[in-house]
């Protein structure tokens, strides 16, 4: 809803190789301005050692890519206690000069 509010180019889970592994990141924007692509990965259970244990591996491979949270990664995460909500979409791309 926050990406299409801000009217940013975006698809959903459109796959992504790394090396031989496919992913499919939660979006896949366009920076309005620069065209650079972005990734955004939420992690919706991080309150899950298994999960968050997964999350962390996956965002290893990004960084090994040069998917690098801060430069072309948004990365959310939610646990039981702390739900992710729409003024948190809009926080995170307002990080990205979004």
């Amino acid at each position: 809803m926050a990406l299409h509010q801000k009217s940013i180019p975006y698809r959903y889970e459109c796959k992504l190789l790394i090396g031989d592994r496919e992913f499919y990141p939660d979006f896949t924007l366009i920076h309005p301005l620069t065209k650079e692509i972005i990734y955004w990965e939420h992690f919706g259970k991080m309150d899950d050692a298994d999960y968050a244990n997964k999350a962390m591996a996956k965002m290893k491979l990004y960084h090994s890519a040069g998917i690098i949270p801060g430069k072309n990664l948004i990365i959310t995460f939610e646990t039981k206690d702390r739900p992710f909500t729409f003024n948190d979409a809009m926080a995170a791309l307002v990080q990205y000069g979004l």
